[in-house]
């Protein structure tokens, strides 16, 4: 399957590389942060032209949660759990080595609404793995998507099904 930017697939928050020129706008703070993730696979830098094409039509959707950064021995645990508005839930768990520089924080406009404290961009030049559960709007209904991330961002599988009821 292509690559793409693991973040930005997590229903495709908004991902980007960390330059070395830009390693200081991002964070590797350890903690439990308020966070937001908009999927917005047009805010790609190519505009989302790099995800399966199962994937190029989902979103807009807004998850308002909580990310938690840890670091133990050799890396980076990094969590996501936050919800839609009508509770639809997104769940997500990396692992990144020893060198990642971390998340950067930002505002993005997701439907009509523009965001603050959304993460818009991750170092995932280090990323071992990752793995993401969350029900969002992919191809205008609802619909949940399972993936797996293996190193440096490349989408292992997926799987897209119908929502639960309630929109676990």
């Amino acid at each position: 399957m292509r690559a793409a930017r693991v973040f930005a697939l997590m229903l495709l928050m908004v991902g980007c590389m960390a330059g070395a020129s830009f390693a200081q706008s991002y964070s590797n703070a350890t903690g439990t942060f308020d966070a937001k993730i908009g999927v917005v696979p047009a805010e790609l830098p190519d505009g989302g032209a790099s995800l399966p094409p199962e994937l190029q039509t989902v979103g807009p959707d807004l998850y308002v949660g909580q990310v938690t950064v840890s670091k133990s021995g050799g890396g980076y645990s990094v969590s996501f759990k936050g919800s839609r508005e009508d509770g639809a839930k997104l769940i997500i768990n990396a692992n990144f080595s020893s060198d990642w520089v971390g998340l950067k924080f930002g505002s993005l406009s997701v439907g009509s609404s523009f965001e603050s404290g959304v993460i818009i961009g991750d170092d995932i030049a280090h990323l071992i793995s990752a793995n993401i559960n969350g029900v969002g709007t992919v191809n205008g209904k609802n619909q949940r998507v399972i993936a797996k991330i293996g190193a440096g961002g490349v989408v292992e599988r997926f799987n897209i099904n119908p929502a639960p009821g309630p929109l676990r």
